[in-house]
């Protein structure tokens, strides 16, 4: 079972925006405005994809999990997992999300040799990363909640509807 689309839409929608202005200012507090970032080196802009693809992918997944649930619990629904298992899967998906964030930025840079990058691509490549991020894991995390859903099949969502099925 799933829940609905529209449910999936918001949720991912919420965490994309979510993430993105946690970007902007995590961007801005690393690496200031308007002046070239550096590429390489503890505090660079390579580096910088690990706590940013860990972080976001971590709550992506944890609070559009924490949501579902309560809604879920409203709706009478009993889950069927522990909190803990959504805390583990929110742990892999970060890393996940680092491994492929980190290792995919360091490959691009290694092939085009750069030091420095200028201020507004960084700022608007890291944005865009950010934002995939999240709508890669946010849906992705809510299938999972939702693949546990009780029997009775009822959507956490607002419409109440009940979810297609796979």
């Amino acid at each position: 079972m799933r829940v609905d689309a529209a449910y999936l839409r918001n949720e991912t929608a919420f965490s994309v925006v979510g993430s993105t202005v946690v970007n902007i200012m995590f961007f801005l507090m690393v690496f200031g405005w308007m002046k070239p970032v550096p590429v390489w080196g503890t505090g660079g802009y390579v580096f910088d994809f690990a706590p940013q693809s860990f972080f976001t992918a971590l709550l992506c997944t944890l609070l559009p999990g924490f949501i579902i649930r309560r809604r879920l619990a409203v709706a009478g629904i009993s889950p069927n997992e522990s909190t803990g298992a959504l805390v583990v899967r929110a742990v892999l998906f970060g890393l996940g999300a680092l491994v492929a964030g980190c290792g995919g930025a360091a490959l691009v840079f290694l092939g085009i040799e750069l030091s420095t990058i200028e201020w507004t691509t960084a700022f608007t490549a890291k944005l865009v990363y950010g934002a995939v991020v999240a709508a890669a894991v946010t849906p992705a995390g809510l299938r999972v909640v939702a693949g546990k859903m009780s029997a009775d099949g009822r959507s956490p969502g607002p419409s109440r509807q009940a979810p297609a099925s796979e």
